[in-house]
């Protein structure tokens, strides 16, 4: 068995998922200001948006370096 199988099942999906929509997220930017989302909102308009953005800018910038990176190596097989 693997350690992190047992923490996996050690965690109580109700005491961690239900109601995860409705809960607050504070995300520290920077030392003064913090930004606020309910749980739903969290993932559609804060994470999602950050990850495709960084994902995208590396991929742009290691074409711009050189590397031969096309379409489907962002994409990924269909």
């Amino acid at each position: 068995m693997h350690p992190e199988g047992d923490r996996l099942r050690a965690v109580d999906p109700a005491a961690k998922i239900d109601g995860s929509d409705a809960r607050e997220i504070a995300v520290p930017a920077g030392p003064s200001r913090t930004f606020t989302f309910p749980g739903e909102v969290f993932p559609k308009s804060f994470s999602l948006p950050n990850f495709y953005f960084h994902a995208t800018m590396a991929y742009a910038l290691l074409r711009q370096a050189g590397v031969e990176l096309g379409k489907m190596n962002y994409l990924g097989a269909p």
